[in-house]
């Protein structure tokens, strides 16, 4: 498992906010460009933020490797210089986001091109820690003279069924692995986050109950569910719709507790 540490300033009301980044797949027609351009900005105009993407910015397939479908992938990304074309891509994505702490866990899409690195260089082009395919973080938060430090924990996941209920169990299955604040996954396609608290005692001082929050996140991706004239894998294997929307997590640092928040676009 692979750690980073992040530094984040709050801002008067003490709250930093985590935007989870999921799938993209972006060679596809199906990819939402627009609205994760609209995202980054929105991050990218918070100084009390930090990023998470956890994986498959590429869809990664070439000619000859198995479903690889060319009647979704867009024209660019169909001559010999492939992975130029997607280095270059990636780069007007991700580059705008160097100024903002991130972290970046690589998908199992990301590896069918083992031998790009295109995880790291996605890290390096967007100033990001790499975590590899999981990872935990310390997220130190300045509060103003008075500091309060945050655990993150974050993988792709693999699996994760077609209907609400598996996929939150999924989510859920994270905590099995790491003890923190916050739990980040992506692959599903879907966007939610579960908050929900465990409870324990003091281990010297004073006996009383004590609640602790933790977030369980699955980061929203941008891939349209649907798109006339182009029948992807979920068209195929006839996936129900996911939800679509952006949640940002508000996280109130003096108090440890987690609100969910939705983008308007």
């Amino acid at each position: 498992m692979n750690i980073a540490e992040i530094d984040v300033r709050s801002d008067a009301s003490r709250f930093v906010r985590l935007y989870p980044i999921g799938d993209m797949h972006f060679e596809k027609f199906h990819f939402d460009e627009t609205r994760f351009k609209r995202y980054v900005q929105e991050i990218q105009a918070d100084p009390h933020g930090f990023w998470v993407f956890v994986g498959d910015a590429i869809e990664g397939r070439v000619p000859g490797q198995k479903l690889y479908d060319p009647d979704i992938i867009r024209p660019r990304y169909k001559n010999s210089d492939y992975l130029f074309q997607v280095q270059e891509k990636m780069t007007e994505l991700f580059a705008p986001l160097r100024d903002t702490p991130g972290l970046v866990v690589k998908g199992n899409h990301d590896d069918y091109q083992q031998w790009s690195g295109i995880s790291q260089f996605l890290a390096s082009i967007s100033g990001a820690h790499y975590l590899g395919g999981e990872g935990m973080v310390r997220v130190n938060a300045d509060l103003g003279g008075k500091a309060r430090s945050l655990i993150g924990y974050a993988r792709h996941i693999i699996g994760g069924g077609s209907r609400p209920g598996s996929k939150i169990n999924n989510a859920k299955d994270v905590a099995l692995v790491a003890d923190a604040d916050f739990y980040v996954a992506g692959h599903i396609h879907d966007s939610f986050a579960r908050i929900s608290s465990r409870f324990t005692l003091p281990r010297r001082g004073e006996i009383k109950l004590v609640t602790r929050p933790s977030a369980k996140i699955i980061a929203p991706s941008f891939l349209h569910d649907r798109l006339q004239g182009h029948d992807d894998y979920a068209a195929k294997k006839g996936l129900p719709p996911t939800d679509n929307g952006i949640i940002i997590i508000d996280i109130d640092c003096e108090n440890m507790r987690f609100y969910r928040r939705e983008t308007r676009y």
